[in-house]
């Protein structure tokens, strides 16, 4: 397929069909590797939903367009936990991959072998570290509620058609190029096949410990259930002198030399079961009693705790046999193949039709952002080509929905005209922390689709205005010189564009300058001085603190008070907002005192006027000033602080008052 041909960047989290879950750094720069485009750069992201703890990648792979979530580590516990959070953030999921690296069963139940690098597709997970130990033996829990269910029909009707013959034969070809192309990137030298020399497999009960040095433990060792050194556990094959003492033809040692579906180097893909557990296998005689009863194939730790979220196939390459000689020396290689596998696989899946949908919120057919209406006649663009905002919304952000629903119909109706008179100018002031800067970016984010632009620069000084233009300038491919080059560069477009200008709080500085000559494109500008109200064309706002109801909303959140507990608590809140006069950020600095433990909501009054006595004893100023209620919450943090003696605390105290002098400096 032509670059041109493939399919153009999503506009929504929901437009995701593929999520790739990988445990190892390893196994997911192999992954990222093989990404034909990375979606979210330029400051461009997707978003997440509120209490996702998860990080993702977002791009192209296989022209599929995927999301990979990183685990924190291994096991099932967090794979159950990125497959949950991944959920609630992208619900369009079909399938998920779990890819990387596991060890192998030496033969399939059918008796195929093998080998090291050989890639497991499974979509049949048994998880066997969930049952009954007894005194005299371990029996797994198989009652029909206890264990995984099989895959949905979709994986199913998928994993066949992978299975068939035509198929096959392309991944194999696929898995080759694929993962050469891992090997020759620069710092993936360790992904290239180690040799056949290197895949060795060991009789089930040969013990991994001294052979050719002297150690008593070691020696002593005869049998399954005897003990070997501490050291013999951290070595590896050759230093201990493993297979020196297998009389020939005792054993395969080397498995790999003339032998293998495709030839040495060139993987093949076994389809059966696979073992989960939180156990690392490391006994090759527990391997295949295990392998035995279950009829598995390989042995991993994450399958399990996803399955149960979303429909999941497992591609694991085998970097191992399980058993007590498992090493690292293989895991790069098998990490490479279980990507290219993955990649290749990924071209044989098939989309389903989509109807059109707008971006970032997913409203209805003929919205955009969060129910915005598409002006008639306008053609929905595909995500903004150029996004400078560098912050994401604040996930703590209530109310001001009446407010946003207006900027939206004023924002609408400046792209929809397609002459303007005057340029649609808007001028949001108020006091520090009340939530100018967060209400661009709700406007921003909700409205994205509109624009073939959304640029944001930060004014608060000279240098860092000059700056922001001159980066416009360069994504626009303007030849500038000089900073008026990139404003001059946006009066030029022919696209619709939004341009935000924000702090800009010095009354010394005329911050005319800075809006784009001409008639065309929305700007918004953020202020504490009120003066600025006289650029305003479109509409002025002085922004006021919030309802209490939001207050109250607000605060609990950023105190951390679980939604059935709230309306125990909710007088208490509804006291505190009141005493910050409803200022949202002195609101999320109090519910933060609240969450970290210092207080209560009940006691925080007491705390509130504890401050506010020493604010009016020491600081009369402070105390004066329409920002009295965050200097109160900052002296609270600061008695915490005090009292702590770390490090870190000490870098906070004498960053508190830097804050402190950035908040004054702006009302005089």
């Amino acid at each position: 397929m032509n670059p041109e041909e493939r399919p153009p960047r999503p506009r929504s989290r929901d437009d995701f069909e593929i999520a790739i879950i990988c445990a190892l750094p390893l196994e997911r720069n192999a992954v990222e590797v093989l990404l034909e485009k990375e979606y979210e750069t330029g400051g461009f992201s997707y978003g997440k939903a509120a209490e996702d703890l998860n990080a993702y990648t977002t791009g192209r792979l296989g022209n599929q367009h995927v999301v990979l979530a990183y685990m924190p580590s291994m096991g099932m516990i967090n794979s159950a936990a990125v497959a949950a959070n991944l959920r609630s953030s992208f619900r369009g999921i079909r399938l998920a991959m779990i890819v990387g690296v596991c060890g192998g069963v030496p033969t399939t139940p059918e008796g195929a072998e093998i080998l090291l690098g050989d890639i497991i597709v499974s979509m049949s997970v048994i998880q066997i570290d969930f049952g009954r130990q007894y005194p005299n033996m371990y029996i797994r829990k198989r009652e029909l509620e206890d264990t995984l269910g099989r895959a949905a029909p979709e994986v199913r009707a998928y994993i066949g058609k992978i299975s068939g013959y035509l198929v096959q034969k392309r991944l194999r070809n696929k898995i080759t190029t694929f993962s050469a192309h891992i090997g020759t990137t620069e710092g993936f030298s360790g992904s290239v096949y180690p040799g056949p020399e290197n895949d060795k497999l060991y009789p089930a009960d040969y013990r991994h410990k001294h052979r050719t040095q002297p150690c008593g433990t070691c020696e002593a060792c005869n049998g399954s259930n005897d003990d070997v050194c501490e050291t013999a556990l951290q070595s590896d094959c050759e230093t201990l002198g493993c297979g020196n003492d297998i009389i020939d033809g005792g054993t395969c040692v080397q498995r790999a030399l003339g032998s293998s579906q495709g030839g040495a180097g060139r993987p093949a893909i076994r389809f059966g079961r696979i073992a989960c557990s939180n156990t690392v296998m490391k006994s090759g005689v527990h391997r295949d009693r295990v392998a035995a009863e279950e009829k598995v194939i390989g042995f991993e730790m994450e399958s399990a705790g996803a399955w149960e979220y979303l429909p999941t196939i497992v591609i694991k390459s085998v970097c191992d046999y399980s058993d007590s000689h498992k090493n690292k020396q293989w895991q790069a290689y098998a990490a490479a193949t279980a990507a290219a596998c993955t990649k290749a696989m990924l071209e044989e899946w098939r989309n389903i039709d989509r109807p059109a949908r707008d971006a970032v919120e997913q409203g209805r057919p003929g919205e955009c952002s969060r129910g915005m209406p598409i002006p008639p006649g306008i053609d929905l663009i595909t995500n903004p080509v150029h996004w400078t905002v560098t912050r994401s919304p604040n996930t703590l952000f209530v109310g001001r929905n009446d407010l946003l629903d207006e900027l939206g119909t004023i924002v609408r109706e400046a792209v929809k005209n397609p002459v303007p008179q005057t340029q649609c100018r808007i001028v949001i002031s108020g006091i520090g922390g009340q939530g100018k800067s967060e209400l661009c970016l709700q406007l921003a984010h909700r409205a994205r689709t509109l624009f073939w632009g959304v640029f944001w620069v930060d004014v608060s000084t000279r240098p860092l205005a000059e700056n922001g233009f001159l980066d416009i300038a360069n994504r626009l491919k303007v030849p500038a010189k000089t900073w008026e080059d990139g404003r001059q560069g946006l009066t030029n477009v022919q696209q619709p564009w939004i341009l935000v200008l924000d702090n800009a709080d010095d009354p010394k500085v005329d911050y005319q300058d800075y809006f784009p000559p001409g008639p065309s494109g929305v700007v918004v500008l953020t202020s504490r001085n009120h003066e600025c109200q006289q650029y305003a064309t479109a509409r002025y706002i002085d922004l006021e603190g919030l309802t209490l109801a939001d207050s109250r909303e607000l605060l609990l959140k950023a105190a951390c008070v679980e939604e059935n507990k709230r309306p125990t608590v909710k007088n208490d809140a509804d006291k505190v907002a009141e005493l910050l006069h409803s200022h949202a950020l002195a609101l999320i600095q109090a519910g933060a005192y609240v969450a970290r433990g210092h207080c209560t909501l009940a006691k925080y009054p007491e705390v509130y006027r504890r401050q506010r006595k020493r604010l009016l004893t020491f600081r009369p100023n402070q105390a004066q000033s329409r920002y009295r209620d965050v200097y109160a919450t900052f002296e609270a943090s600061v008695e915490i602080l005090d009292a702590t003696s770390t490090e870190s605390t000490r870098d906070a105290l004498e960053l508190l008052p830097m804050l402190a002098t950035t908040t004054t400096s702006a009302e005089t």
